[in-house]
C-alpha cells in the first residue's frame, strides 16, 4: 500500500516552536519564518507606498487645479483689472480642493487627459461666473465714466 502523505502546513507559523521538529529543521524553520517576515514587511512598505504615492498625487492635481484657475483668471485680468481681486491664489486652492474629490470619484485626472483640461476650464469659469460679471461690470463702467470725463473736458464743460 502506497499512501500519500500530505505534509502539514507550515506557512501559518509564527515562532519556531510552531513547526515540527520532524518535518524540517530548526534552520530551515528560521529561514522559513525570516523570508515570511520579509514578505510581511514588503507587503506593508508597498501598502504605505500606495498611500503615499496617492496622497501625493491628490496634492499635485490640487496643485496643477489651482495653477489652472489662478492662471485664467489672471490672463483675464489683463483686460479687466478687478478680476485680479477675484482669482486670488488662495480663492483658486479652495476651489480646487473642492472640485478635486469629485474628479477623483470621476477617475478623471489632468496628467495625459485632453478632456480633463477643458472640464477643469468649464468647471472654473461655472463657478465663478458671477464674480467674473461682477468684477467686468465695475470696469466696464470705470472705463465709461473715465471716456465720459475726457469728452467732457475736451469739449470745455468740465476741467481736471
Amino acid at each position: 500500500m502506497n499512501k500519500n502523505i500530505t505534509p502539514p502546513d507550515t506557512s501559518t507559523a509564527s515562532t519556531l516552536s510552531d513547526i515540527p521538529e520532524n518535518i524540517i529543521s530548526v534552520e530551515e524553520a528560521a529561514d522559513l519564518l525570516e523570508l515570511q517576515n520579509q514578505a510581511a514587511q514588503g507587503e506593508q512598505a508597498n501598502e504605505q507606498a500606495q498611500v503615499e504615492q496617492q496622497a501625493q498625487d491628490t496634492i499635485n492635481q490640487v496643485d496643477e487645479l489651482t495653477g489652472i484657475i489662478f492662471t485664467a483668471g489672471h490672463i483675464l485680468a489683463v483686460k479687466f483689472p478687478s478680476l485680479g481681486n477675484v482669482y486670488t491664489e488662495e480663492r483658486s486652492r479652495t476651489v480646487a480642493q473642492s472640485l478635486n474629490p469629485v474628479f477623483e470619484k470621476l477617475g478623471w485626472t489632468f496628467s495625459g487627459s485632453d478632456f480633463a483640461v477643458y472640464l477643469v476650464a468649464i468647471f472654473t469659469v461655472g463657478m465663478l461666473v458671477k464674480d467674473t460679471k461682477d468684477a467686468i461690470v465695475i470696469d466696464l463702467k470705470q472705463q465709461q465714466d473715465e471716456a465720459y470725463n475726457a469728452q467732457m473736458e475736451a469739449g470745455g464743460v468740465r476741467t481736471t
